[in-house]
């Protein structure tokens, strides 16, 4: 659980740090027009990789948690009829707190967090190439405001935006729910 928080808390001090480079890169563009659109744009897809690999990890680890609650249950199970002979409330003793039910429940705070880092990782990778539309098709000079009236830069960004969404959910699918349906198959 600690590793979860420290790697939160990564996750939440990358974010200012890219906050700020864009404050910086709003700030730059007064002079620099075409750099800072192409750091802007570089912050941007560093942000959208790191998001890739914030949710590979929290998903390994959604599947780990997973694999622990079934693994405590099936001790508490093996525990509850070793014992049950000789005291026979030792089997509401160590029930008390249904493990299983308590990883379902959990996997809305996971589904959440990943849900979160899939969508803010799209908005980057789709709000890249909204930038970099606008720099190869040279629309505002370069410039990053106004925002252009060109619908070239708004199309390429949703459908990116659109495609990276969708990747995220197969991978959600494939890696967590069918691996939990593997792991209760094995056990």
């Amino acid at each position: 659980m600690q590793e979860r928080t420290n790697t939160i808390n990564i996750y939440i001090i990358l974010l200012g740090i890219a906050v700020s480079g864009f404050g910086l890169s709003y700030s730059l563009n007064i002079n620099l027009k075409f750099y800072s659109a192409f750091f802007l744009g570089l912050i941007l897809i560093a942000l959208g990789i790191a998001h890739i690999f914030f949710f590979v990890r929290f998903i390994i680890w959604a599947i780990y948690k997973y694999e622990d609650a079934i693994i405590m249950s099936k001790i508490r199970d093996f525990y509850s009829r070793k014992l049950q002979q000789k005291n026979p409330e030792v089997s509401n003793i160590l029930h008390i707190r249904n493990t299983f039910y308590s990883s379902q429940s959990s996997l809305s705070f996971d589904g959440i967090v990943l849900c979160a880092f899939a969508f803010n990782g799209s908005v980057c990778l789709g709000a890249f190439i909204f930038i970099m539309i606008e720099l190869v098709f040279h629309i505002n000079n370069g410039e990053i405001f106004p925002l252009p009236s060109d619908i070239r830069p708004y199309l390429f960004g949703v459908i990116v935006v659109l495609i990276s969404l969708l990747s995220y959910g197969i991978a959600f699918k494939k890696f967590l729910i069918d691996q939990r349906h593997i792991i209760m198959t094995q056990m």
